[in-house]
């Protein structure tokens, strides 16, 4: 049984993008691996990757992790 497919409203799609963008950036500015970020913040090496394509992990609950 599939789940029904979430809506994303344009706003919510620009922001995660913009995100995501702005994540691979820093990164990238400081020669780390999406692993080495991972494991730098406590994730996995899939959420950064989430992340960065402008994915719809909760960014809520990473800083609740936090």
């Amino acid at each position: 049984m599939t789940r029904p497919a979430r809506t994303i409203f344009p706003n919510t799609r620009q922001r995660a993008d913009a995100l995501g963008q702005r994540l691979r950036a820093a990164r990238q500015r400081r020669r780390m691996t999406q692993a080495e970020l991972a494991a730098r913040v406590g994730v996995s090496r899939a959420t950064i990757v989430k992340l960065e394509a402008g994915g719809r992990t909760d960014v809520r609950k990473l800083v609740v992790m936090r």
